[in-house]
């Protein structure tokens, strides 16, 4: 009967470990690494890391840090992929990029991160060990206690000639002075690829090589688009790139056999060089005014297509209302293109507002004319009291208002948030619809605001009432099964079952 009994205490007591080890995490039994440990991961021999570089050590040569008056533009990791700021933001700093750590390097003198998101607000020279063998990398060596970086002779070798369309720099950009946009640039430069720097050869006006480093936010502003100021294109105005090089995650790429003319900018802002003077509607021609520099040698072309200029005036008779553009182009391209906007207008209004959704169509206009009314819309304004706001309908950080196809208004939903938060209430607003080339239309909404989409907001509100019932049902038909993550804790409710009537028959035993 004793001899009964200790067994079955020594089932009991195993039967307790194994439920104690169920409980345990996992990872409790896992290597862990030390943050301070120095030593980078070997990969055949060969060692390393993601490290911090700065843009003169990646360059080899003098390049500033860039700073930014917009701190959230040097934190935003998918604009700026590749780079490394300070902790507040207000500089980018440098390039994280993989670097080969020779013999004779101490890392322990650098910060080590335990992964490479860390790298992204760190100091110089932080790293991060990987476990594998990038496709780009820097060699570090030993500079007399101080780390020098270079393109292994490997590296450079496997580099890539790639041929994506690179158009002409562009100068009527809306962020930069000059800009050069790739097309076709995705068959080398993926989602996955991050860029960490991009190079610029070719000459200056006096036919001097020059070489130009570009920089996160400064000079690369995606992937494919690259470009910089006056400032920073100095030495190339007037003469001539030939090459782009791309430094990336999958290796280095080169545009070669190119020639992009960086020309001389004319500044046209108050229509100094080139003026054309608006038109009514069904005009034969308009005045234009000509003012340009010594040597340009000029070709034009309206709304795309090219024409002569003809004793001070152009041909309009056949032009739509709206707006329209004139472009002079300099046949030789040591300057600039020159753009003057005019518009064609009329005094007939093709367009009401119904008292109510939408904005709809004269009674004495074409269905036509309605059509160019709507597509001409540029932008609506709201006055409520004094406070008075204009919200441009097109383009990226426009408010869609109005339905350019249907003519509806939309001064409730989703969309048009930023109405709603300038604007909690539009009971008594005043709403001004500005069309390119025709009259303004304004008209005070309604009193009802919630009537101008249609529909009755208590309805919403039912829909929405039901669609949270609709969840509640959905979580109560959800299985009641164990989880993934609850399975250790259920074995182990199993085991100590187990345990318990072990040690009630036991005491059965022993009582007997």
């Amino acid at each position: 009967m004793e001899l009964n009994f200790c067994k079955s205490k020594l089932l009991s007591l195993i039967a307790m470990v194994i439920m104690v080890l169920s409980l345990a995490p996992f990872n409790v039994f896992a290597n862990d690494t030390n943050a301070n440990d120095v030593n980078p991961i070997d990969n055949n021999g060969e060692k390393f890391v993601m490290m911090n570089v700065p843009y003169s050590d990646f360059y080899g040569e003098q390049v500033d840090a860039v700073t930014s008056a917009t701190k959230k533009k040097t934190q935003n990791e998918r604009l700026v992929a590749g780079s490394y700021h300070t902790q507040d933001g207000s500089k980018i700093l440098g390039v994280t990029c993989p670097v080969k750590i020779s013999d004779g390097i101490d890392l322990s003198k650098y910060k080590k991160v335990n992964s490479e998101a860390e790298l992204f607000s760190a100091e110089d020279y932080s790293y991060a060990d990987i476990n594998y063998v990038p496709s780009f990398y820097l060699e570090a060596t030993n500079n007399a206690g101080a780390l020098k970086f270079n393109i292994p002779k490997s590296v450079e070798d496997a580099k890539k000639e790639v041929n994506p369309d690179v158009g002409e720099v562009i100068t009527d950009d809306h962020h930069v002075d000059y800009a050069i946009k790739l097309k076709n640039a995705e068959t080398f430069l993926l989602d996955s690829t991050k860029v960490f720097g991009v190079k610029i050869k070719g000459y200056g006006s006096g036919y001097s090589k020059k070489t130009k480093n570009l920089t996160q936010l400064n000079n690369i502003f995606a992937k494919n688009q690259i470009g910089g100021s006056k400032e920073d294109f100095g030495d190339f105005i007037g003469g001539v790139i030939e090459k782009i090089i791309y430094y990336t995650s999958d290796g280095i790429y080169e545009i070669n056999n190119i020639r992009l003319n960086v020309p001389k900018i004319v500044d046209n802002k108050n229509g100094e060089a080139l003026k054309v003077d608006d038109a009514p509607y069904g005009t034969g021609s308009t005045k234009v005014k000509v003012n340009l520099p010594q040597h340009y040698i000029a070709t034009y072309y309206l709304d795309g297509n090219e024409i002569e200029i003809d004793n001070g005036r152009i041909v309009t008779k056949n032009l739509s209302i709206g707006t329209h553009k004139l472009t002079a182009k300099d046949r030789f391209k040591e300057f600039s293109n020159i753009d003057a906007i005019f518009t064609i207008t009329t005094d007939k209004m093709p367009a009401k507002y119904d008292g109510s959704k939408a904005i709809i169509k004269n009674d004495n206009a074409t269905d036509e004319e309605f059509n160019a009314y709507l597509n001409n819309i540029t932008r609506v304004q709201i006055k409520v009291g004094n406070k008075v706001k204009s919200y441009k309908i097109n383009g990226r950080h426009g408010v869609p208002i109005i339905d350019k196809k249907t003519g509806e208004l939309d001064f409730e939903s989703d969309k048009v948030a930023r109405i709603k938060a300038d604007f909690p209430d539009l009971s008594k607003a005043e709403v001004t619809i500005m069309s390119a080339g025709y009259p303004e239309l304004s008209f005070e909404l309604k009193e009802k605001t919630e009537d101008i989409n249609g529909g009755n907001q208590n309805d919403d509100k039912k829909i929405n009432d039901n669609s949270d019932k609709n969840k509640v049902d959905t979580n109560k038909n959800k299985s009641s099964k164990p989880q993934t993550g609850d399975e250790s804790s259920f074995i182990s409710l199993i085991l100590l079952g187990i345990i318990i009537s072990g040690l009630g028959i036991s005491s059965l035993k022993k009582q007997r």
